[in-house]
């Protein structure tokens, strides 16, 4: 006989044994009786009810015994045939999946473009839970803000990784991780200073026009970036803008600006605002169709679903843009 199949047995004789006890004796002897030995049964069969489980359910194994024995404490004799019922049958039952025989494709037939890969979100993941040092070692750590410091070109989502990590416990990796984000501040202010300084030192009303516009970019990028917080998100959303419209009486059909200002309405709900500002920048840039995957986010915040379709199905090159042909196959598939 197994050990298993000892346990069992030892748990259903205190089981009958609890069982019995309800029957003979004063009250509170009773209960006390058959608590203690109903304890002592769930203790034993929990062991070879967890065994029974698959491996995917087994762990953390402190909490899975705790609440096998919690399940058996609660439901009595009945609920070791229950979970073995369960785990037994239930648990281990597998659909039988028919193999599908795939066609063997040359490499040779395959363009580059078809094997591009979206880097958008790749990865995000594994670099979020390598940052945040629950399960990691220092060395992991340190490694994984080195590469973000590397691949990093100010991206919102590589500076929101950034940010976490200054609130690590480990001092190396706060301290670099501050190194970093500090550099990046300082590169952007660097470049706003020597723009400002050519703003002030322009002879021409087009040289400051130029120099606003260079200035309503690097605002921008405090506020698109992350770098800014929220308590001078607006300040910089207000310098970009200001400087945008100085820019926008010399330039009037300047895409860049125009998509700039469309952003800001759009950070700030604007909807209308927003619209009217991309079709502008469409309608005065040699390449509109990159203004559109905006439109597509107003009409989508708009909720008007039927306008996203429309959006996406009219203009057939986003198909050949990784990072965008599976949101365009969900909103046109028929």
């Amino acid at each position: 006989m197994t050990s298993d199949a000892k346990l069992t047995l030892y748990s259903f004789s205190l089981e009958a044994a609890a069982i019995a006890s309800l029957f003979k004796g004063p009250y509170f002897l009773r209960v006390s009786t058959f608590l203690t030995l109903h304890s002592a049964a769930c203790f034993i069969s929990a062991a070879p009810v967890w065994r029974l489980m698959p491996e995917r359910y087994r762990h953390p194994r402190a909490r899975s015994l705790a609440l096998v024995f919690a399940l058996l404490f609660t439901v009595s004799i009945a609920g070791f045939a229950a979970l073995v019922f369960i785990n037994a049958y239930l648990l281990r039952k597998q659909k039988k999946l028919d193999l599908i025989k795939a066609e063997v494709v040359s490499q040779d037939r395959l363009s580059p473009d078809a094997l591009a890969m979206p880097t958008i979100k790749m990865g995000e993941g594994a670099l979020r839970a390598l940052s945040s040092g629950n399960f990691t070692s220092q060395e992991s750590r340190m490694r994984t803000v080195m590469m973000l410091n590397e691949i990093t070109a100010e991206m919102p989502k590589h500076v929101s990784l950034l940010k976490e990590s200054i609130r690590s416990q480990d001092d190396s990796v706060r301290m670099f991780s501050f190194g970093m984000i500090d550099s990046m501040e300082k590169r952007i202010n660097d470049q706003i200073h020597s723009k400002l300084e050519q703003f002030r030192a322009s002879p021409s009303q087009e040289e400051k026009a130029d120099a606003a516009r260079e200035l309503a970019s690097l605002y921008w990028e405090y506020v698109y970036t992350g770098l800014a917080d929220k308590e001078y998100r607006h300040i910089m959303m207000r310098e970009s803008e200001n400087y945008a419209r100085l820019a926008l009486r010399h330039r009037p059909s300047d895409p860049l600006l125009l998509s700039l200002l469309g952003r800001m309405a759009l950070a700030r709900k604007r909807y209308d605002e927003a619209m009217q500002r991309f079709k502008e920048a469409m309608a005065s840039s040699p390449n509109p169709d990159k203004f559109l995957p905006y439109i597509a986010e107003i009409h989508y915040l708009r909720r008007d679903y039927a306008s996203v379709r429309a959006t996406f199905a009219k203009h057939s090159g986003f198909t050949h843009d990784p990072s965008l042909e599976p949101l365009v196959s969900l909103w046109t598939a028929e």
